[in-house]
Parts: C-alpha cells; sequence; structure tokens
C-alpha cells in the first residue's frame, strides 16, 4: 500500500478529525476511505462522460430542440413522451 503526505486546510481537518473520532477510527484510515471514495466516484464519472460522448459521436444523442419541445409541453393537454 502507498503512503503520501498530504497538506490540509485547517477547517478541514478539524472535519477530518471529528469524522474519524464519531467512527471512532484512526484518522489514517478514515482519510484512505475518504480517498478511496473520491477516486471511486472520479472514475465513474470519467467513464459516464466518455460514454455519453460516444453516444454522441454514433448518433444516439437526443437535441437539445427536442428535449426543449418535450419540456415545454409539460402540464399541457399534448404532453410529449421524453425523447429517446
Amino acid at each position: 500500500m502507498a503512503s503520501i503526505t498530504i497538506q490540509l486546510d485547517p477547517i478541514v481537518e478539524a472535519r477530518l478529525l471529528e469524522i474519524a473520532e464519531a467512527r471512532q477510527q484512526p484518522l489514517a484510515e478514515v482519510a484512505a476511505d475518504m480517498v478511496a471514495s473520491s477516486v471511486d466516484r472520479e472514475v465513474w464519472e470519467r467513464a459516464q462522460i466518455l460514454k455519453g460522448l460516444a453516444e454522441l459521436e454514433a448518433g444516439e444523442g437526443v437535441s437539445h430542440e427536442r428535449v426543449v419541445a418535450w419540456l415545454d409541453s409539460w402540464g399541457t393537454e399534448n404532453e410529449l413522451p421524453p425523447p429517446r
């Protein structure tokens, strides 16, 4: 397992210490969990962006105009189905 040193803003450090105390876990363990969670979210988000861009490149996107027309139809007698 890699070991790194980071500088934290004092407010962030205080919040992190509060969390560690509430969890009754060592500060380093809580920080490592939070970094891992943040990395997982970043990886997922980037994958979703790339997937969306690939869909657009393949012509699978929905135009802005179709989305606006759908939204404009909300609450009217002729509400449109969601564009696909």
